[in-house]
């Protein structure tokens, strides 16, 4: 298994590769962006769209949240990774945001229809998966800017 540095970002990859993904092969990973309210959102989406992630603004409800959710096939190297993540908070910073973490569900039609966002299904190629961010009654996985991150027990 490949090495990765000891840290939330880190440890999430480990658990991503030990869950059978092959990582040398692009996934698809989505990047949670916390924005203040819609309109905010939907500036993030259309900076993130211009530059080739999917994109979907959503509401948590019950928390009164808004969370911008930035969606790309690439390859999970730590480095880029980071790389991704930074780009996206230089995108979100002037509209209020946060980037909140990341997820994948690399490939299951049931692990996407778990996370509740069909338009994921369209995303994911073929293989094992891991899910990362924001599923109950699941052990922990990574967190990177204060949000726990989930993987799904199988």
């Amino acid at each position: 298994m490949a090495q990765f540095p000891a840290d939330a970002d880190g440890d999430a990859l480990r658990r991503v590769a030990g869950g059978g993904s092959d990582m040398a092969k692009p996934m698809a990973i989505e990047f949670a962006i916390a924005v203040p309210d819609r309109r905010s959102g939907e500036a993030v989406a259309e900076a993130a769209a211009s530059r080739g992630f999917d994109v979907e603004v959503s509401h948590d409800e019950p928390l009164d949240a808004w969370t911008c959710y930035c969606c790309m096939e690439m390859v999970a190297t730590y480095e880029r990774l980071l790389q991704v993540q930074e780009d996206l908070q230089r995108l979100a910073e002037p509209h209020g945001g946060d980037i909140d973490g990341w997820e994948t569900a690399a490939t299951s039609p049931d692990a996407a229809r778990r996370l509740r966002r069909p338009w994921r299904d369209r995303q994911c190629s073929s293989g094992p998966s891991t899910t990362v961010t924001g599923l109950e009654d699941q052990r922990p996985t990574s967190a990177r800017h204060g949000r726990t991150v989930r993987a799904p027990s199988d």
